[in-house]
This record gives structure tokens, C-alpha cells and sequence, in this order.
């Protein structure tokens, strides 16, 4: 069986085991990109990675930003097509001149060039190309400005100036000048510069095409397979440095500052009334088809929704969403039986609810219900509670539906279980529900109750919304109020005082029983009293 080399079985992978991504790139600048053709370098990875550049380019030698924002070769190329990104490349040696001329021969014209760029598209990433310094510094504005006169000096005033730059114009930055600082200082027989110790030479111009790979892409470069001739020691030291100078710090370069990203959810059914739908991923200033800017939302009615999230150059993206609301569909059936009853197999003999659901496509529970109810044959007895001559009689089972009680006062039909009397009662109940009927006799007597004795007063009688009780032992007491039928209308506690105020202007106008009571509840006497 044929063997393939390791590192053509990686480049499959690398190939074929993700999506292939595409990026309209637009360079704008002078020999720094031109030489050795970094726009083809960077497009060469992208191939061998599985992705795809489509770029252009104007470079003219020496050209500045200045030269560009008036070129109409530079312009119109920007307006020829929705770039993804657009590279701006200046002058070499200009953004490394002292601050205040940088402030006058760079940055106005780098601002006119962006704001070019965001009215063909607010859309576009301006990303400016970081260069290097020159290998032995600039010899020939040493004199002018001394910190030119090393590599490093020149070095860190292109860096501070590029990344003015990019949060000037809230953009982005390609550190290719400081993965090349890192080159130089780790592996220094990797030789960047070309002869004239400025412009790059092919491993310098590889190493930037890494550099602006994982700037565009934001991925690594270490691994692919496309190394422009140079030998494997130097093409993994070259991406491995490319790639982390980039990935680890993608914040600090701006990186990603712009980006958008929205998602909202894929189904389109939702269970309820309303539905509480949260945007996810969003990057970016958010609203809503609705109009509000919050997160989440609540939908009340099936609609098409669309999110839109914005970033501060105007750039847009939106997502929709078909919003159907279905509603839980709830079933019961009810059995009813005396004593048990048999579903399914299974005999009940107690209340008993049973429930199971269903999911429906829609997203919605379908529920379905029995509701199991055993009635008894109600079974009642009456008990009798005694006051001295005065009682009431309550039933002492309930399972009844309804109930009706004859006696000797007349015929009562309760909505409770209880009846008072004060005199003899006599006569019988009845309860029934649907499982039968069963009655009982009621028959009790009592002593006639006496008057109260000359020591009670009960005044003014008749009343007409209190009544001052008191007697002249000092005894204390307790009181009930009755109906003419013997009916317990109020009830008062035993309290030691002699005397108490009774407030009834509740109490429908009538004639009514006071009954007096000690302390060990047996009754003293009664009074007819007047209700105006």
C-alpha cells in the first residue's frame, strides 16, 4: 500500500476539514508591498490553507498617504469594490519622523484615506501595514532627528506612530515591524533585509505575508504548506512568530474591534402566549425590527422578527427570525362511581388524578388528564353539646351532598352542619348524595331556662346599638345571644368584671334571648331584649 508523506497528509486536512473563507483585500501603498509581490505571497497561504483572497493593489515607488488620498487610480479602486479590508502602507521612513511632523505629513491625509474607505463601504477594515526599521537606522536623518540613528530608535517611532494611527482612526494594525523586531533579536541569521538594507528581502516579505494572514484570516500560519522557496527551519520559525505576534495580542493591535456577529435562534415554533427571545453573540449595538434595544425581548403574537446590530462607522448586519406561538393543549376526562371503579385494569377506590403528556411538533405539551372521583354512602350521626338548657346539635359526618332537618320549631334546610336551641328539639335529618341517602332522629330535651334575678341589669332594653350589663355581686360572667328559634346569634367570654358593654347595632331589629353564664358555663337565667 502507498504511504503520503506526513506533512502532504496534514496539508489535506489543513484543506479540506473546514470551510473555505474568502477575503477582498485592497493594497494601498509603495515598493514596502510591491517587492517581492506580498499581495501573491499572502494569497498563497490563504490557497494552502483552503481559503481565498481576492485582492488588488496600487503601489507606486515612494508613495505616501498624502499621494494616495489624491491618486485616482487609488481612489477608484477603492470605490470598485466592497473590500473586506483595505491596507494602508505609508512612506517608510515618514511615521518615524519627530511627532509633531508626523501629526501634519501623515495623519490628516491617513484620515482622508479612511474616511474613502467607509463611504464606499462603513463596512470595510482600514488596516494599516506596521513596517520596519531600517537595519542599521536612517542614516540619512540621523543628524535631523537622533532617534533615527539606530534600528531600534526607528523601530519604536514607527510603532508608537502606526498604532496612532489605528486608534485615530479606530482601525486596525498588521505588526509586521514588531514580529520582525522579534526576528531579528531571536533567530538573526534569518536574513530579512535585501541588500540596501531597507526593503525586504524574500524571507522578510514571507514573514509579513504571515503576519497579515492571521491579521486577515484570524488563523495561524504555522503548518501550511506554502513556504515561497525557503528552507522548513526558517518558514516554521517565520509563521511561528508571524502567528503569535498577531494571535496572542489580537486587543492590542485592534483587531476585531469592528466586528459584528449576531445569531438568534433556529426554531421557528414556540410553546405559550409570548415568548422571551434573546439575541445571541451580539458584538455590536443592538436593535430590534420592534424597536427597542434591550436583550431579550418579549414577543406577544406570531411575527417576523429581525435584529440589526450596528458598530460606530454605521456598519450593519441583521438576522430574522419567524416567530410561530402555539398554545399547550390540556384534555380531561372525569370519571365519577361510588365506592370503586375499574379503568384500564386498575380498580380506584380513592380520589385519584391521573396526567400524561405528549410533545407536539409545534413545540407544545399535549396533556391529557383523568380525574378520578370515588364517592361514599353518607353515614350520619347527630352529637349534642349541653350549656345547662342550652345545647346545639351539630351531624358529626360529612360526606353528604345535601341535607335537610325537620323539628319541632319548624323545617330547616343548612348550609352547615349545626343548629341551636335552647328549649326541647325533636324530629329527624336526612342527608343524601349520589351514592345514597341516610337519616336520623334527633330527640333531646331541656329544662325551661328562669329569668335573671333583681341583681342583673340589662339597659336601655329596648336598644338600639349597645347594651350595659351588670350586676350587683360582682360576679363575673359570661353571655350568649339567641334567636327566638334558639338560634346562637353572638357569644361572649367569660371575663371577672362585673359589668360589660355590649356593642349589637349589627343585629337586625328583633326581639332576642340573653343567657347569662358563670364561670363554670351553667346557665343563670335569661332576658327578652328589644332590638330598635
Amino acid at each position: 500500500m502507498k504511504k503520503f508523506p506526513l506533512i502532504l497528509f496534514l496539508f489535506f486536512l489543513l484543506s479540506f476539514s473546514k470551510a473555505q473563507v474568502s477575503k477582498r483585500v485592497l493594497f494601498l501603498g509603495n515598493s514596502y508591498t510591491y517587492v517581492n509581490n506580498l499581495p501573491n505571497l499572502i494569497d498563497q497561504l490563504a490557497i494552502s490553507a483552503g481559503n481565498d483572497l481576492i485582492y488588488d493593489s496600487n503601489t507606486p515607488g515612494g508613495y505616501t498617504f498624502q499621494g494616495h488620498s489624491t491618486n485616482a487610480t487609488s481612489l477608484n479602486k477603492i470605490a470598485s469594490n466592497q473590500w473586506d479590508y483595505v491596507v494602508l502602507q505609508e512612506q517608510s521612513q515618514i511615521p518615524s519622523f519627530p511627532p509633531s511632523q508626523v501629526a501634519t505629513d501623515c495623519y490628516p491625509y491617513a484620515a482622508i484615506l479612511n474616511d474613502s474607505i467607509l463611504s464606499n463601504n462603513p463596512c470595510t477594515e482600514p488596516l494599516f501595514y506596521m513596517t520596519w526599521g531600517r537595519k542599521n537606522g536612517d542614516a540619512s536623518n540621523c543628524a535631523f532627528y537622533p532617534p533615527l540613528c539606530t534600528y531600534a530608535g526607528m523601530q519604536d517611532r514607527l510603532k508608537t506612530s502606526y498604532m496612532e494611527l489605528a486608534t485615530n482612526n479606530n482601525a486596525s494594525v498588521a505588526p509586521v515591524g514588531v514580529a520582525w523586531e522579534m526576528v531579528r533579536n531571536l533567530y538573526p541569521s534569518i536574513e530579512l533585509y535585501s541588500p540596501d538594507e531597507s526593503h525586504p528581502s524574500l524571507a522578510g516579505s514571507y514573514l509579513a505575508a504571515c503576519v497579515f494572514y492571521s491579521s486577515i484570516f484570524r488563523e495561524t500560519s504555522l503548518g501550511l504548506s506554502y513556504t515561497a522557496g525557503l528552507d522548513s527551519l526558517s518558514v516554521y520559525r517565520l509563521q511561528d512568530i508571524a502567528s503569535s505576534t498577531v494571535l496572542d495580542s489580537l486587543s492590542w493591535w485592534q483587531i476585531g474591534w469592528n466586528d459584528l456577529s449576531l445569531s438568534l435562534p433556529t426554531d421557528t415554533s414556540f410553546c405559550g402566549d409570548s415568548l422571551s427571545l434573546l439575541a445571541q453573540n451580539v458584538q455590536g449595538a443592538l436593535t430590534w425590527s420592534t424597536g427597542e434595544n434591550t436583550n431579550p425581548i418579549t414577543v406577544e403574537n406570531s411575527a417576523v422578527v429581525y435584529a440589526n446590530v450596528t458598530n460606530i462607522r454605521g456598519c450593519f448586519i441583521k438576522d430574522s427570525l419567524t416567530i410561530n406561538l402555539n398554545t399547550s393543549y390540556n384534555n380531561t376526562e372525569l370519571f365519577q362511581a361510588c365506592d370503586s371503579i375499574e379503568i384500564n385494569g386498575i380498580v380506584y377506590f380513592e380520589d385519584t388524578i391521573l396526567t400524561e403528556s405528549f410533545a407536539l411538533a409545534s413545540g407544545c405539551d399535549s396533556v391529557f388528564s383523568q380525574i378520578i372521583t370515588i364517592f361514599q354512602k353518607p353515614e350520619i350521626e347527630f352529637a349534642y353539646v349541653f350549656g345547662q338548657n342550652s345545647s346545639y346539635v351539630y351531624l358529626t359526618n360529612s360526606d353528604w351532598d345535601s341535607v335537610y332537618i325537620h323539628n319541632n320549631e319548624g323545617d330547616y334546610g343548612l348550609s352547615n352542619d349545626t343548629l341551636f336551641f335552647t328549649c326541647s328539639i325533636m324530629g329527624y335529618a336526612k342527608v343524601w348524595n349520589a351514592c345514597g341517602r341516610d337519616s336520623v332522629k334527633i330527640n333531646n330535651s331541656c329544662f325551661s331556662i328562669k329569668e335573671l334575678d333583681a341583681s342583673w341589669n340589662i339597659a336601655p332594653n329596648p336598644f338600639k346599638n349597645s347594651l350595659l350589663i351588670s350586676n350587683t355581686k360582682g360576679d363575673g360572667f359570661s353571655l350568649q345571644v339567641l334567636n327566638l328559634l334558639g338560634q346562637g346569634i353572638f357569644k361572649g367570654a367569660y371575663h371577672k368584671n362585673s359589668e360589660e358593654v355590649l356593642e349589637l347595632q349589627d343585629l337586625e331589629s328583633g326581639s332576642y334571648f340573653i343567657l347569662i353564664y358563670n364561670e363554670k358555663m351553667e346557665v343563670l337565667g335569661k332576658k327578652m331584649i328589644q332590638k330598635l
